[in-house]
C-alpha cells in the first residue's frame, strides 16, 4: 500500500504531507479545488514526464516522496533486488521509499530507498506497485486503436505480444536495409567508378610504410649526390678534357718538348723529362680514379630521379585525400578496398538480406498466428467477465463483443530488377509483411449491444458517457483480478453516472479495495459513502494568494461533506441525516472491512513509514496557487 505522499514546490502546491489509509480512500471537493494535482504528484513520483511548468513559480525545485509497504514476495521486491537496491524486511514485509527532485530547468533525479536510480530503473519498480486510471481514459476507450491493447492485458502470456513486436522490428530493419541497397543502386555505381579511379592510383603507387621511409631518405640525399657528380665531372674535364686546356694534354706536350730539349741542349737534364712523364702518369691515374668515382656516383644517382618522382606521387595522394602521413594513406587505401568490395557485392548482399527477411518474416507470421489463437481465448474471457460486471453495474442486458479485422496493407516495391529466385523470395516476403503489424495479424475492436436484441455497434456510436465509465470499470475490475499491483488510483471514474448506478460503482470500487488499496477522486455521494478514509480538498484566500488545503475527515465531517454533495452548498438537517443514512447503509452492506491476502500486514505500514493515524488522517495541508 501507499502509506504517505509528500509534495513540495509542485505547480500549485507549496508543501503537502499526506498520509493514506488502507482500503478505499475517497477524495472529494469542488471543481477546481486541486484534487487532481495529488494524482499528478503521484504520477510524477513514479516516473511520469515533467512539463516545463511543473515546478512552482518562485521555487528552485519540486521534491516528491512516497512510502510503500509490500509483502516480501511481491514483484517489486524482486525488481529492487535486480537493481541492487538495499531493503529492509520486517514481519515478512518490505518498505520502499521513492523520491524525485525536479529542477526549475526540467532536470530530474530519482532515488529508491536513498539509492540513486535512473528513470527507467524507477519505472521498473513503480509499474509493479501502482495502476493509475486517468481522467481521460474513458475517451481513449472510444478510440478503436486502443482496444487491442486493452484486450492484450488479458493474455495469459504477455511476453508473446512482446515477441511479436520484436520480430516485427527485426523485419522492418531488414526491409529498410534492402531498400537502402536497391534505392541507392545507381548512386552506388557512380560511387564505384570514382572509388575504382582513386584505388587505381594507389595500386600503381603500391604504398607501404617501408617504401615511403626509403623514398624520403633517397630524395633527401639526391641534392648532395648531384653536387658530387658535378664536381667530379668538372675534375674530369680539367684532367682529361678534349679541349687544349686539359692537364693531361698539356703534360704530354711538355714531356715531348723536354725530351727534344735534352737532345739539343745539354743543360736540360733528362731528369726533368722523367719527372714530367711521371706527372703525366699520375694525372692519368687520377683521371682513371675520378672516372671510377663518377661511375659509382652515377650508379647511386640513377634512383634519385625515380625517388623524387615517387615522393611527388606520395605527396600528391596526401593532397587528394586530405591527409598528412603514410599511416593515414594506408588506412585510406584499405578503406577504399573495403568500400569497393562492399559495393561490388551488392547483389550478393541483396540476396543475403532477402534470405534473412524470408526467415524473419516466416517467424513473425508464426508468432502472429500463435498470438491470434491466444487472443481469441482472451476475447472470450473479456466478453464473459465484462458481461458479468456490467450486469452488476445496472446494464444486465449489455454485451461487449470483441471482433478482429485482418491486417492488410501495401508494401511498396523495391526499386531494382531482381533475378528470378530473388524475385520469388521478395514476393513471398512482401505477401507476409502486407498482413502483419507490430501488434500482430489483426486489429481488435470492442462492439456493444446495450439491450437484448440490439445489434453490436462501435462504442463511439452507441455508448453514453455513463456507459463508457461502467465498461471501463468492468474492464479494469476484470483486469486486476489476479494482478500483483498494490494500489489502484481512479481519477473521476464516475463521470456521466448518477443515482443507483453511482451506488453500484461505489460498491464495486469498495469491492476492489478488499484486495487492493484504492484511491479515488469523486464528485458523487454514492461513491464517497463507501470510503474507509475520506479526504476533502478545498481552496480559499490567504495572504492575497489562492490556497487549497486537503484534510482527513472524521466520521462527522465526512457525513457533512456527503450531505453537501447531496444537497449542494447548504447542508440541512435533512441532508445530513440522509448522508448518515447512506453511510450506514453502505457500511452494513460491505461487511466488517478490508480483508484479503493482499492487505495482510498493512496495519503495520503506518508504523514503519511514520504514520500515527489508523485511518490515514492527513492533517490540514495547504496547496497554494
Amino acid at each position: 500500500m501507499l502509506s504517505r505522499l509528500s509534495i513540495q514546490g509542485l505547480a500549485i502546491i507549496d508543501r503537502l504531507e499526506m498520509e493514506w489509509g488502507s482500503g478505499f480512500n475517497v477524495i472529494t471537493g469542488e471543481t477546481g479545488a486541486g484534487k487532481s494535482i495529488l494524482i499528478k504528484g503521484l504520477s510524477l513520483l513514479l516516473g511520469a514526464k515533467a512539463s516545463p511548468d511543473t515546478v512552482r513559480q518562485g521555487c528552485n525545485e519540486a521534491i516528491l516522496s512516497g512510502g510503500f509497504w509490500v509483502p516480501a514476495i511481491h514483484p517489486a521486491v524482486a525488481a529492487l533486488e535486480a537493481l541492487g537496491i538495499p531493503r529492509e524486511t520486517e514481519d515478512g514485509h518490505v518498505s520502499i521509499l521513492f523520491r524525485r527532485e525536479i529542477s526549475s530547468k526540467g532536470r530530474s533525479q530519482f532515488w529508491i530507498n536513498d539509492t540513486s536510480v535512473s528513470s527507467h530503473g524507477l519505472k521498473q519498480v513503480a509499474v509493479t506497485l501502482v495502476d493509475i486510471f486517468g481522467q481521460h481514459e474513458n475517451q481513449r476507450l472510444l478510440q478503436t486503436s486502443t482496444h487491442l491493447s486493452y484486450l492484450d492485458r488479458f493474455l495469459p502470456d504477455k511476453n508473446l505480444r512482446v515477441e511479436v513486436g520484436a520480430a516485427f522490428s527485426q523485419c522492418s530493419a531488414l526491409l529498410g536495409e534492402i531498400r537502402e541497397i536497391t534505392e541507392s543502386w545507381g548512386e552506388r555505381a557512380k560511387e564505384k567508378d570514382y572509388l575504382e579511379f582513386r584505388l587505381r592510383a594507389l595500386q600503381e603507387l603500391e604504398p607501404s610504410k617501408e617504401d615511403y621511409e626509403k623514398t624520403i631518405v633517397q630524395a633527401k640525399s639526391a641534392d648532395s649526390r648531384e653536387k658530387v657528380l658535378s664536381l667530379l665531372e668538372n675534375l674530369t674535364q680539367v684532367l682529361d678534357g678534349t679541349d687544349n686546356d686539359s692537364v693531361s694534354r698539356r703534360l704530354a706536350e711538355a714531356t715531348k718538348t723536354l725530351m727534344q730539349l735534352t737532345l739539343t741542349w745539354s743543360e736540360v737534364s733528362a731528369e726533368f723529362s722523367e719527372n714530367t712523364a711521371r706527372l703525366a702518369r699520375e694525372v692519368e691515374e687520377l683521371s682513371y680514379q675520378v672516372g671510377r668515382w663518377s661511375a659509382e656516383w652515377e650508379d647511386l644517382n640513377e634512383g634519385s630521379e625515380e625517388s623524387q618522382g615517387r615522393l611527388f606521387k606520395y605527396q600528391e595522394q596526401f593532397r587528394k585525400l586530405g591527409i598528412r602521413d603514410i599511416d593515414a594513406l594506408l588506412a585510406a587505401y584499405e578503406e577504399l578496398q573495403t568500400k569497393l568490395n562492399h559495393l561490388g557485392n551488392g547483389e550478393e548482399r541483396l540476396t543475403e538480406k532477402l534470405q534473412e527477411l524470408g526467415k524473419a518474416s516466416a517467424n513473425l507470421i508464426k508468432l502472429g498466428e500463435k498470438l491470434s489463437t491466444v487472443r481469441k481465448v482472451a476475447a472470450d474471457v473479456v466478453e464473459n467477465k465484462v458481461a458479468l460486471e456490467l450486469s452488476e453495474l445496472a446494464m444486465p442486458q449489455a454485451r461487449l463483443s470483441v471482433v478482429f479485422h485482418p491486417v492488410h496493407k501495401e508494401i511498396a516495391e523495391i526499386s531494382t530488377t531482381l533475378e528470378t529466385e530473388s524475385e520469388k523470395l521478395w514476393r513471398t516476403c512482401q505477401g507476409r509483411l502486407s498482413r502483419v503489424e507490430e501488434a500482430g495479424l489483426e486489429r481488435g475492436e470492442f462492439l456493444l449491444s446495450s439491450n437484448q436484441g440490439e445489434p453490436h455497434l462501435p462504442l463511439a456510436k452507441v455508448a453514453s458517457g455513463g456507459e463508457v465509465s461502467r465498461i471501463m470499470l468492468s474492464l479494469k475490475k476484470a483486469l486486476v483480478a489476479d494482478a500483483d499491483t498494490c494500489v489502484l488510483v481512479f481519477d473521476e471514474i464516475d463521470t456521466g453516472i448518477s443515482g443507483r448506478v453511482a451506488d453500484v460503482v461505489g460498491r464495486k470500487l469498495r469491492e476492489l479495495s478488499e484486495s487492493f488499496q484504492v484511491i479515488c477522486i469523486s464528485h458523487l455521494p454514492q461513491v464517497a459513502v463507501y470510503a474507509d478514509s475520506h479526504y476533502l480538498v478545498r481552496k480559499g484566500l490567504s495572504g492575497g494568494r489562492t490556497e487549497s488545503e486537503i484534510i482527513a475527515l472524521s466520521e462527522e465531517e465526512s457525513a457533512k461533506e456527503i450531505a453537501r454533495l447531496v444537497s449542494g452548498a447548504e447542508v440541512s438537517a435533512t441532508s445530513l441525516a440522509h448522508a448518515k443514512s447512506l453511510k450506514q447503509t453502505a457500511r452494513s452492506g460491505r461487511g466488517a472491512g478490508p480483508k484479503g491476502s493482499k492487505l495482510k500486514g498493512k496495519a503495520k505500514a503506518a508504523k514503519i513509514l511514520g504514520s500515527k493515524k489508523k485511518r490515514g488522517g492527513a492533517s490540514r495541508n495547504a496547496l497554494s496557487q
